[in-house]
């Protein structure tokens, strides 16, 4: 179809749909993020969104039953927001569909998708949100489970930051933020994600497959990442935290399971020792 070409040059994932909801046309970007299931467009959008949904998606349902409106012309456009992991990461998207013209009986409907992950992310040091982490811890141990294999959570809460904004003022604790966010990145690997959850409080999910010993590594990296002084206007200045960890599926089943046990680790260190990581082991 030489009248959608054009679409190769966009950055987002679009695709065109016959009236019965068939894929006709995918650009570039869909392509190259399809996984290979397309290599015929040999593919039904209103199935697939079927499929999930038997599987228990209700977003599938409800982007299946928005597209079938615009596809049957009742709706002009439809939006919807959704969730989908690859790469081993969470991903946000929104779908955006709307009907192929009126005289064109070919086609029913013009489907873009667009990566809306960077919206969940933390303004200020760049770390996955809150919303990114939870969704992240989620989908590994979704991964854990199928796998049989484990994942590690640890919570980080710092001490005394509040002295340096009483002291400083609060853009040189963005600062201390900002830099603090690049030793926890330089600590751990790229499969593991490490999200500002709070004004200074730091969250870490490790990829499936993470062990005992490798989450007392990286526990032991974390607390390196506070030996070497932050330099604030001149001064040297250090940082202590709180930290409490967990594993699945050893210490919870459950994301919310391990976070309650990683935060009562957490707080049971700020009150026994007020620096170092504790033992998270039992």
């Amino acid at each position: 179809m030489a009248e959608f070409e054009a679409f190769d040059l966009l950055p987002a994932q679009i695709a065109v749909l016959d009236r019965e909801g068939g894929i006709a046309f995918t650009n570039h970007a869909w392509d190259q993020t399809a996984e290979g299931r397309l290599p015929d467009r040999r593919w039904n959008y209103l199935e697939e969104c079927a499929a999930a949904a038997d599987r228990g998606c209700a977003e599938a349902r409800a982007i299946g039953t928005g597209l079938g409106l615009v596809l049957a012309r009742e709706l002009d456009r439809f939006v919807a927001t959704y969730n989908c992991p690859f790469d081993d990461r969470h991903h946000w998207f929104q779908i955006s569909a709307r009907p192929g013209r009126a005289t064109d009986d070919e086609i029913g409907a013009i489907v873009m998708h667009t990566d809306v992950t960077a919206l969940q992310y933390d303004h200020l040091t760049g770390l996955a949100n809150r919303a990114l982490f939870e969704a992240q811890s989620e989908f590994v141990l979704d991964v854990a489970r199928r796998a049989g294999s484990s994942v590690g959570i640890a919570l980080i809460d710092l001490d005394g930051f509040k002295g340096i904004n009483d002291e400083f003022g609060h853009a040189v604790g963005d600062e201390v933020l900002v830099r603090l966010a690049q030793r926890l990145l330089s600590a751990t690997s790229d499969k593991d994600l490490v999200a500002r959850v709070g004004g200074d409080e730091f969250a870490i999910v490790t990829c499936a497959g993470a062990t005992e010993v490798g989450l007392a590594g990286l526990l032991r990296n974390v607390e390196n990442a506070f030996k070497e002084p932050f330099v604030v206007k001149g001064a040297h200045r250090y940082l202590s935290a709180s930290v409490g960890a967990a594993l699945f599926p050893a210490d919870g089943k459950t994301h919310e399971d391990l976070l309650k046990t990683a935060d009562s680790r957490m707080y049971g260190m700020k009150r026994a020792t007020g620096g170092r990581h504790e033992k998270w082991l039992a």
